[in-house]
């Protein structure tokens, strides 16, 4: 009888070792309070998590990968049986960079370097415990579970050139399919039509929001194609081919949704085709709603005829696992406990040596002063100002704690600039970007750039300058007209300021990590409204005089609104 049958099941190194890091995980992933994945509440990663998922619906698919993944690995588990476990060193250089990346998260309170942690940790387990092969067996299993973390900064960064991207396409469809249109930005009217009497945009007026531009359901797809390719394509290049398709194919979903809006609402009229105002809220009509399963249904034609072309019977090839016999995996002793005591024994202190390493007092970073004055002056020479205090809907869509500060000068020529101090809060950063907000308020980007700004002592700083209209009708007419502006913004941190968002989100992270200090940021921001013109028009010498006028105005109330350090 062999030493094997003597052991009891429990008692195996596969369990043990693994028992250990499934307790690691729940600790350092499902327990511990990571971030402030709320303004007062400090959750753990996987609570967090399915919080943000479950709140946001084109991140619902997420909760949906680990089982997949988990699936994935048990159609694995014959091959696994019949190799051998050999733990592999490269496993604890793994690990290490997970825990550094599990701090780093923890010390700039935010979760995706805990997502990162996640991956480098699953992937070291694999290696420590089972060896190079089983890595190899597992890879996919393991790359896939990237799909279950929601990246924001994905949506972010890359929303707004889809806007513009999809916009510009479905304006020249809608042309070559004789849908005369005006586009700027991510904005498509309908042409006016003096021997028919329509006005500009009376027909059609479509403006491409983030939910339809593509990225919303890009990561899905992107899912989706990677999915496909492992199951039905053999080769690794054919899978990289198929899995960067989903990029244009979402934008040509959303190309064939756009055009269908067009067509419904010069088939059916705008309510019918898009939806109607009720008590100042959109109401999206069914039809529109139907529309957007184009995105998907492009998308998923695509990626099938796609894989007929790589691989011509793709579909009639399903990926099989051959069961092996039990008996074919190699046979465990009590002898080979004692190894696995060992590499259960090292990820345990790992995970001990994380949690400890977040709850030291070093790892609380002390939070800055405010780098801004909030105070803004009641009058600055000959312009007076009136003081707009933050709104209900701000206040609701924004921590208790954060304060807003905002007035408009009103000068002797008539001309207004608007100034807004934004001051982030004592427990999270709560600072938004102007170019997400801003379309909220029915504002267009059409353009940025960065731009010098005195800010009255001497220093100068750069800041980021957004080109924006909307259009409005007119009250009496009816028709519409086009109301241009600008706006300057930067962030100020205690003794450091930058232009962009992502610029002091990493400042954040450097300075917590490398000066224990905590930023407490300020969103500095104004704007200044230039005549309205017709859509479609734009005098290029007005637009160079209001930013001129705006960086004269900054340079003027700018030493009475930075705090400079000591």
């Amino acid at each position: 009888m062999s030493s094997s049958s003597l052991r009891p099941s429990w008692l195996s190194p596969g369990v043990l070792g693994w028992t250990v890091s499934g307790v690691v995980l729940v600790l350092m992933f499902g327990w511990w309070p990571y971030q402030h994945w709320y303004f007062d509440e400090k959750l753990s990663i996987f609570t967090g998590w399915w919080r943000f998922t479950g709140e946001n619906a084109e991140w619902a698919f997420c909760p949906i990968v680990p089982l997949v993944s988990a699936w994935f690995g048990w159609q694995q588990r014959a091959k696994l049986r019949a190799t051998p476990v050999r733990g592999h060193w490269s496993g604890l250089v793994l690990l290490a960079l997970a825990m550094l990346a599990y701090w780093v998260g923890y010390q700039a309170d935010t979760a995706y370097p805990g997502f990162a942690a996640f991956q480098l940790i699953v992937a070291g387990l694999i290696l420590w415990l089972g060896g190079i092969e089983w890595m190899r067996i597992l890879f996919f299993p393991w790359l896939f579970l990237s799909f279950m973390w929601p990246v924001y900064p994905l949506e972010d960064q890359l929303a707004s050139p889809l806007r513009v991207i999809t916009a510009g396409w479905a304006s020249k469809i809608l042309d070559l399919i004789g849908l005369a249109n005006d586009n700027e930005g991510s904005k498509i009217l309908s042409s006016a039509d003096a021997a028919r009497g329509l006005i500009q945009g009376q027909r059609f007026q479509l403006d491409v929001a983030d939910a339809c531009s593509g990225i919303r359901s890009l990561y899905a797809l992107m899912m989706l194609a990677a999915l496909y390719g492992y199951v039905f394509l053999r080769g690794l290049w054919p899978r990289l081919i198929l899995f960067v398709s989903a990029v244009p194919l979402a934008v040509a979903g959303n190309l064939v949704r756009m055009i269908l809006l067009a067509l419904g609402s010069v088939w059916f009229g705008s309510e019918v085709a898009i939806g109607r105002m009720v008590d100042g809220v959109e109401e999206i009509s069914l039809f529109h709603e139907l529309a957007g399963f184009a995105v998907f249904a492009v998308a998923l034609v695509g990626m099938f005829a796609i894989s007929s072309l790589l691989e011509g019977k793709h579909w009639k090839r399903a990926k099989r696992v051959v069961a092996r016999p039990a008996d074919a995996a190699s046979a465990e002793s009590i002898a080979d406990l004692k190894p696995m005591i060992i590499r259960s024994s090292v990820v345990a202190l790992f995970g001990a040596a994380s949690i400890l390493r977040c709850a030291s007092p070093s790892s609380q970073p002390p939070l800055s002063p405010s780098p801004v004055n909030m105070d803004l002056p009641v009058s600055l020479g000959e312009m007076q100002s009136q003081e707009f205090p933050m709104t209900q809907a701000e206040r609701d869509n924004l921590s208790a704690d954060i304060t807003l500060s905002r007035r408009v000068y009103i000068g002797p020529g008539g001309r207004q600039m608007l100034a807004t101090l934004v001051l982030s809060g004592q427990t999270r950063r709560g600072l938004h970007r102007p170019d997400v907000c801003l379309p909220g308020a029915g504002w267009n980007i059409v353009g940025r750039q960065e731009v010098p700004v005195m800010l009255g002592d001497g220093r100068e700083e750069g800041a980021m300058m957004m080109r924006l209209f909307r259009d409005m009708p007119d009250p009496q007419t009816g028709v519409l007209k086009r109301q241009r502006g600008i706006n300057l913004f930067w962030y100020q941190g205690y003794g450091t300021a930058t232009p962009d968002y992502y610029g002091h989100v990493f400042t954040t992270y450097f300075d917590s990590i490398l000066r224990n200090l905590n930023h407490r940021w300020a969103l500095v921001s104004f704007f200044v409204q230039l005549p309205p013109t017709e859509p479609g028009m734009m005098d290029g010498m007005t637009e160079a005089k209001g930013l001129l006028d705006l960086q004269e105005f900054i340079q003027k109330i700018a030493p009475q609104m930075i705090v400079t350090p000591p």
